[in-house]
């Protein structure tokens, strides 16, 4: 178990690495070039590009069935979002109707 409450557990095979935001609605305040990286194990590292730097949060996740659960360690902050892996290797949070779609990022290293 992670320091969080969250549990480890095995993440689904196709939404372990990188991925780099391609599309979400104006609303949901995703900045693009915003980009999540799931590890084994349940980490998730997630950078937001802010003016000109890159902002790195450590997350720990866990999924369970069609739901992501994120918490951050260092703040009472928990997530519970609806995903699934979309055409073309696409990942597809569902927030409220509104989906923010990640494409595989290919590159070695960021």
């Amino acid at each position: 178990m992670h320091g969080s409450g969250i549990p480890e557990s095995q993440p689904p095979a196709w939404l372990l690495g990188r991925w780099r935001l391609v599309h979400a609605a104006a609303a949901l305040g995703f900045t693009p070039g915003t980009r999540m990286e799931f590890r084994a194990g349940g980490e998730l590292r997630y950078v937001i590009p802010i003016d000109g730097r890159e902002q790195v949060i450590n997350l720990v996740y866990r999924v369970e069935g069609d739901i992501l659960r994120t918490e951050n360690p260092l703040a009472p902050h928990a997530t519970a979002t609806p995903l699934r892996q979309g055409p073309g290797d696409t990942l597809v949070l569902d927030f409220a109707d509104s989906p923010a779609v990640l494409v595989r990022e290919v590159r070695d290293a960021w």
